[in-house]
């Protein structure tokens, strides 16, 4: 008896995607258009605003480099200029050492500004201030010799320095004998001593509201302390003072200036590759995306003789 099943029909060949879009032209071409005005559309207005935010930069970079020198109060704002990456570098070598260019390198970073400046004590001419205890200088007199041979020699007088516009930072310990002619000898034993100083650096960078331009703000104080008398080894704080800065400086390097304002991101992304299909063979793939607005953009590729697309989101924190 003759087989008279029916023979399996054979599987529906798939149409591949450029003969798809052969087989429906003018409804496509429609569809195209849209789609290509839309997207003309979303490209135009953001390049517009990549344009207003470099120009923003821009008006940022000039007003930083615009500002001058000035004197506020205790403090004052530094002058603005820049240089390229390796004049930072090798000012930031005199400034701090090799060793501490050494330490970025090693970890891999790079100097965006250095700031420097100039502090002044004007020379100073005082009088000796009147001593708090008088009878002091009698009694180291009378202590340098017999009564009956007084020569008002001294044995220890001390001297503190004066200065009406700061503290002390010295004093001196006066021995004289006055019986010696050789001036080594005749104010043999008399000691200085420097008092300790320490020195406070105040660098604070702040962004103009008005203009975007970038500040540096730099203040230098000194605190000045003494040895304390009745406890050997310890300090006593004779005073704090402002030093004034005669002058001020913020060197910024190109990469400095742009990482302070707020830089696009690239909004065009381009992927290349291949791809595989069931038949284990491989073909050019390729991919390009434009990122619409904040972290949201839209895709399209082709792989396989098929066309893909769809929406991205970029996730995690901005670049920092």
């Amino acid at each position: 008896m003759a087989d008279t099943t029916p023979a399996p029909a054979a599987p529906a060949a798939s149409t591949p995607f450029w003969q798809y879009l052969k087989d429906n032209v003018p409804n496509h071409l429609k569809v195209i258009a849209i789609i290509l005005g839309i997207t003309a559309a979303v490209i135009g207005v953001n390049y517009i605003r990549d344009l207003k935010q470099e120009l923003v930069n821009q008006q940022k970079v000039t007003a930083t480099l615009s500002q001058k020198f000035q004197a506020v109060g205790s403090g004052a704002v530094t002058g603005n200029s820049q240089a390229t990456q390796a004049q930072v570098t090798a000012q930031a070598t005199d400034v701090f050492g090799a060793q501490i260019v050494a330490l970025m390198s090693g970890q891999n970073a790079k100097i965006n500004s250095l700031t420097s400046a100039i502090g002044m004590t004007n020379m100073q001419v005082a009088a000796l201030a009147t001593p708090k205890q008088p009878t002091t200088f009698t009694a180291l007199q009378q202590s340098a010799q017999p009564q009956s041979a007084l020569t008002y020699g001294l044995t220890g007088y001390p001297l503190e320095q004066t200065r009406p516009n700061g503290p002390a930072l010295s004093s001196v310990n006066l021995f004289y004998d006055p019986t010696q002619t050789n001036t080594g000898k005749a104010f043999a034993g008399t000691t200085w001593t420097s008092y300790q100083e320490q020195f406070t650096t105040s660098v604070g960078d702040w962004e103009r509201q008005k203009d975007g331009g970038f500040r540096t703000t730099v203040k230098l104080s000194r605190t000045v302390s003494k040895p304390d008398p009745n406890n050997p080894g310890k300090t006593l704080q004779v005073g704090t003072e402002i030093i004034p800065l005669t002058s001020a400086d913020t060197v910024y390097t190109p990469k400095g200036l742009l990482d302070g304002a707020i830089q696009p991101d690239p909004r065009w992304t381009l992927g290349l590759g291949v791809g595989s299909n069931k038949v284990g063979s491989y073909t050019p793939a390729a991919e390009i995306g434009y990122r619409v607005l904040g972290n949201y953009g839209v895709f399209a590729g082709t792989a396989n003789n098929g066309a893909y697309g769809g929406i991205t989101i970029r996730l995690g924190s901005k670049k920092q």
